[in-house]
Parts: structure tokens; C-alpha cells; sequence
């Protein structure tokens, strides 16, 4: 049970339900997840979608970049539903099996693309108490640029954000056969 009702398709407001269409139609998926708790401030759940769609989809970084970057920021936080949606798409983004299982038990994955390595140093390091040192910042700014900078930055913290907010409301939503996150 959630701390905050998830909004359902049959319960929604009218702008609920025209956000709600919006954000599921596209990413393909039922009412569901912290963007369904997010329903309850349409005008924040609009704005929120439009900042991860930004992100997520509209970005100059590959989509394995991208999709470690995000996968890094689920684990950190520990949070089962992103998590999952997340290795989901970096399997289809190209990523080994290894790097994914490396990164759910907290294990220093062995990544041979140098681009990748350099995006799981910086998104790990982002994360940390003191942020990311010179080096991680110098080795991804190399394959990425400074906008490119900008955009993994905003990929962590648009991650960081939809687990904040699962975890807020109290959303550990653990699909079956998959074991749940180690704390």
C-alpha cells in the first residue's frame, strides 16, 4: 500500500486523465509508478515528463551512456520498480548482462567500452558524498562535451528524482521471479 493513493485511470480527474494518457500512451504502459503518484499535481506530472522525455529521449548521448547513467542512478537509491524498467532498457541499449549484474550487487562492473567506463565512473562518483573528482569529470567530458555534461547530469538527476518520489510514497513494487534489491 502506498502513502499516497496512485491515481488510477477509472479515478482520474479529468486533467488527470489527459496528463495521464499523454505520459502512459507514450511510454507505453498502463497507469503505474511514481509518475501515477506524480498524477496528483497534473501541472508537476506534465512538466516532469517533459523533462525526462528532454533527457531521455531527445539527447545527443547514446542510449547505452544514457541508459547506464540511469541504471547507476536506480541502483544507488536501491529502488526495485525504476530499477528494473531501467535494466530493461539498457539491455536493449546494448549493455552485457555482466555490467548490469555487476551494478545490482554493488560490484565495480568490468565495462571494456571506454565511453561506458567513463559514464558508470562519473554517474557513481556524482553520486557520492564529494561528487565527481577531475578525472571522472575530464574522461566522460572527452567522449560527451560540455552539453553532453549537462545531459548525463540531468539523466542521474532525473532518475535520482522518479526514485526519491517512489520512495516517498512508499512504492517498492517487486516484479515476480526477479529477486528484490539488496539495501
Amino acid at each position: 500500500m502506498t502513502r499516497i493513493p496512485l491515481v488510477t485511470r477509472e479515478g482520474a480527474t479529468p486533467e488527470q486523465l489527459r496528463v495521464g494518457d499523454q505520459i502512459f500512451t507514450k511510454h507505453g504502459e498502463g497507469f503505474q509508478g511514481p509518475s501515477a503518484a506524480l498524477l496528483q499535481v497534473p501541472d508537476i506530472a506534465e512538466l516532469f515528463d517533459d523533462l525526462r522525455d528532454r533527457v531521455s529521449r531527445n539527447s545527443g548521448l547514446q542510449g547505452a551512456t544514457l541508459q547506464l547513467a540511469s541504471l547507476v542512478a536506480a541502483r544507488y537509491w536501491s529502488n526495485d520498480f525504476v530499477f528494473n524498467v531501467r535494466v530493461r532498457l539498457a539491455k536493449r541499449a546494448g549493455i552485457d548482462a555482466e555490467i548490469i549484474e555487476a551494478i545490482r550487487h554493488r560490484w565495480k562492473p568490468k565495462i571494456a567500452d571506454p565511453e561506458l567506463a567513463a559514464t558508470y565512473t562519473f554517474a557513481t562518483e556524482l553520486l557520492s558524498k564529494d561528487g565527481p573528482s577531475e578525472a571522472a569529470h575530464n574522461a566522460l567530458k572527452a567522449f560527451i562535451g560540455d552539453e553532453g555534461m549537462v545531459e548525463i547530469t540531468m539523466v542521474v538527476g532525473t532518475y535520482c528524482m522518479l526514485c526519491l518520489v517512489s520512495r516517498a510514497i512508499g512504492l517498492e513494487t517487486q516484479e515476480a521471479g526477479i529477486p528484490p534489491l539488496e539495501k
